[in-house]
């Protein structure tokens, strides 16, 4: 990771209230595939509301949150905020930490 000082936000578009998504996965048997549960949350007052709702539902499952954004041309697109997708192969396998974040698994 690199981190740079800014001069500041830049005044364009900005979303106050964006739609996110969470997937929960699950896997219903070792060595089957991982089945996927997709929730879209709208109306949240900030990223911790969101964080809160995939916590307090995910009932032991792994979980990814995501928000999305209007790509143009009628096109969405995601930004992966927290998690990982067990099905992508360049994803290391993560699992939930108690503080919102996510731990590398050994």
């Amino acid at each position: 990771m690199e981190a740079r000082r800014s001069l500041g936000c830049s005044e364009t578009e900005r979303v106050v209230e964006p739609t996110y998504q969470v997937d929960f996965w699950e896997r219903p048997k070792p060595g089957f595939a991982w089945n996927v549960d997709t929730w879209l949350l709208d109306g949240c007052k900030d990223v911790r509301e969101a964080i809160g709702w995939a916590e307090a539902n995910a009932r032991g499952r792994r979980f990814q949150l995501l928000v999305l954004f209007d790509a143009g041309e009628g096109s969405q697109q995601t930004i992966l905020l927290l998690g990982d997708n067990p099905n992508d192969p360049d994803d290391r396998p993560r699992e939930a930490s108690a503080a919102w974040g996510f731990t590398r698994a050994p």
